[in-house]
């Protein structure tokens, strides 16, 4: 499953970016519309991301980031850890015991 799977998956939506001259901000938002983690992205005097915050959930917030900036978008995608390590084969999560 991909993240955007595993997010709706735990009934979570990534909403659209909110940018402004010194950052752009990405949310998780769950069903009751609040935000459960919050990737920010300050940007350095070019407009180009120079470092990233987590906040909410943090490991909720790096997904986020691992969705946006990963090369290959992964496939395997575990929807309890949010690991990339899910075993299709299994139907388990090779880095943790979710289930």
């Amino acid at each position: 499953m991909t993240y955007l799977e595993a997010w709706e998956y735990n009934g979570l939506v990534l909403t659209e970016p909110e940018e402004s001259d010194a950052e752009i901000r990405y949310r998780l938002m769950d069903r009751s519309n609040h935000a459960v983690a919050t990737l920010a992205l300050d940007l350095d005097m070019n407009g180009i991301p120079a470092a990233c915050q987590y906040y909410g959930n943090a490991q909720l917030a790096r997904s986020i980031y691992n969705y946006l900036y990963a090369r290959e978008q992964s496939q395997n995608v575990c929807p309890y850890c949010y690991a990339e390590s899910w075993g299709d084969a299994l139907n388990a999560c090779d880095s943790c015991c979710c289930q």
